[in-house]
């Protein structure tokens, strides 16, 4: 399959989940080695979420499609593609936060697209981290970045990740993500050969996956409707909510505490690899033996 495709069907699978009941709140960090190719994926991204065709081919024809190539359409709102290293600051994100909080113009949904997102200050990712922490619904946030260790840390840790590479697109992503439930519902163990970069990025699906029993642990039968549309991996919630009847809510924020400390530190320090993933089951992060935290 030609990269082109691998990319569309990879977002086409990720929007179908996150708009699934006709709300999103979702926000998506797209992360390359390369600039131009991952703000062409983004951009491809953003053109799907309306595009009127509806088909897993954006028509590049239709209003919305031409709105997000020719920036300046009232759905569509673009920070950090002017000038090449300009700071993204924080009368810009309370801009976007203005517009995107307000409703659809003519779209489906809002999109807010943030190129090189490493660049937002310091106040400005506050500032952005305020509305991801209760995101809109109808919204959609797309995040690029190729210094993804630059990004305030509480920004990435709502995004959900999308590593990409030039040569095969996605190419390990599912797996990845395939293992991290199998860890979290206790039918695998993490490898002792992982990678520093392999282990970070399973332990930002771990955290999304841990978020969602979290979510589901503390809403009641009669608001886990209502919350349906805020859960990450919501087409999972069936296995995650049996992994996690035997977990207290008080022991899930501990593991979620654990984990972004963990990732904090593969990401700002030395912290050897082996040793990050020992401690991971030895403080019962994730589960040492098959059968499920």
């Amino acid at each position: 399959m030609l990269l082109r495709d691998r990319v569309r069907s990879h977002c086409i699978d990720i929007i179908e989940e996150a708009v699934s009941g006709e709300k999103a709140g979702a926000a998506f960090l797209i992360i390359a080695s390369d600039k131009t190719f991952a703000q062409d994926v983004a951009l491809e991204f953003a053109r799907l979420v309306n595009c009127e065709q509806r088909a897993r081919v954006s028509c590049g024809g239709c209003a919305w499609c031409r709105g997000v190539d020719s920036p300046g359409h009232p759905d569509c709102i673009v920070l950090g593609g002017e000038e090449e290293n300009a700071s993204i600051k924080i009368n810009e994100v309370r801009y976007l936060i203005e517009k995107v909080t307000l409703r659809p113009f003519e779209a489906r949904f809002k999109v807010g697209l943030i190129y090189a997102a490493d660049r937002l200050t310091e106040e400005g990712s506050n500032s952005f981290l305020k509305i991801l922490e209760e995101p809109p619904s109808n919204t959609f946030f797309i995040l690029t970045t190729i210094f993804p260790d630059k990004m305030l840390g509480t920004v990435r840790s709502r995004c959900k990740e999308i590593w990409l590479d030039k040569g095969d697109a996605f190419g390990d992503l599912r797996v990845l993500d395939e293992t991290a439930l199998d860890i979290v519902t206790g039918r695998s163990r993490i490898l002792d050969d992982i990678s520093r970069d392999e282990l970070y990025r399973m332990l930002g699906s771990i955290l999304g996956y841990l978020r969602d029993m979290a979510v589901a642990k503390s809403a009641t039968g009669e608001t886990i409707a209502e919350t349906v549309d805020i859960f990450l991996n919501a087409s999972r919630m069936s296995e995650l909510k049996k992994a996690g009847r035997t977990i207290s809510f008080a022991s899930l924020i501990r593991k979620i505490e654990y984990v972004e400390e963990t990732m904090c530190q593969l990401r700002e320090s030395h912290l050897n690899v082996r040793l990050a993933v020992h401690s991971l089951y030895h403080n019962g992060i994730v589960p040492l033996h098959r059968g499920g935290l």
